[in-house]
């Protein structure tokens, strides 16, 4: 790995929106990187198709948040052997969808040489400078970070150019930190 990216929807891509409003918070709580498979209940979901009366491009991973990236079928062919994670069954009238718990959490983030805001309890608000450590993010194409609140899953450059190689849609990565 020689780079990290975020990966962010593209916009005007079609959303997955949980049918409960409270399922926000019960993903927060169970995406942290700890094996769910054995405990996991499907949470029910839809796909948002239009918003405000526009139409939404068809998205092989609809946007959720950026701690549990949704995938259809279409994008696990391609990325599968790509993540450290499991995928968990959403359930949605719309078709198969899988959300990723990524299990790969690493202590990778330079956390001095990062600009952090944290909370008064010293856990991670807001990264707006991220930094590092290669060695621990070396073979991983997808981990968390401890620490942080609610941690996002950071994407390795291979997995980007498998991405992008594989022409899915609706994902873009922001590089937020390379190598050199």
């Amino acid at each position: 790995m020689t780079a990290v990216y975020l990966p962010v929807p593209v916009e005007g891509s079609e959303i997955c929106q949980p049918v409960a409003h409270e399922d926000y918070d019960q993903l927060a709580i169970q995406l942290n990187g700890e094996i769910r498979k054995d405990t996991w209940k499907p949470i029910p979901v839809r796909i948002l198709k239009s918003n405000q009366g526009r139409p939404l491009a068809y998205s092989d991973s609809p946007w959720m948040t950026a701690h549990g990236l949704v995938f259809r079928e279409t994008a696990l062919v391609h990325m599968r052997t790509e993540i450290q994670g499991e995928f968990l069954p959403l359930s949605c009238d719309e078709g198969a969808l899988v959300v990723l718990n990524s299990i790969s959490v690493a202590e990778a983030l330079d956390e001095a040489a990062s600009t952090i805001k944290r909370f008064k309890s010293g856990k991670i608000m807001d990264i707006q400078r991220h930094t590092f450590r290669p060695r621990h993010i070396a073979k991983l194409n997808t981990f968390r970070i401890p620490n942080y609140q609610v941690s996002p899953i950071f994407v390795s450059d291979h997995f980007v150019r498998r991405w992008q190689t594989a022409n899915l849609k609706g994902l873009s990565f922001q590089k937020i930190w390379e190598y050199v």
